[in-house]
């Protein structure tokens, strides 16, 4: 007997993103006009996600926040969800 694999359920809206070339089409379907960026600040250079995502997200981005420890500390978490109340983005 052949047992099929499955992705795990998702609640929606919330997708598995596997390629980050299909981005702006799952922002389109999400109709996230606008998003904010949480990245570490020397991993998103380093690992070619700036090239790839920064074509992709230039017209949606409503701010960003650069995370410098690899385990913020509460105050930091604190300043990041400040930074995104206050952009009020479509998708995070």
């Amino acid at each position: 007997m052949k047992t099929k694999m499955t992705s795990p359920e998702l609640p929606s809206p919330q997708r598995l993103l596997t390629d980050c070339h299909g981005l702006g089409g799952l922002l389109d379907d999400l109709r996230a006009e606008s998003v904010f960026l949480v990245a570490d600040a020397i991993g998103y250079e380093a690992s070619g996600a700036s090239a790839i995502l920064e074509p992709i997200l230039r017209e949606r981005l409503a701010g960003r926040f650069e995370v410098n420890e690899p385990n913020p500390q509460w105050p930091g978490v604190l300043d990041c969800v400040g930074a995104i109340r206050e952009a009020k983005p479509g998708a995070v």
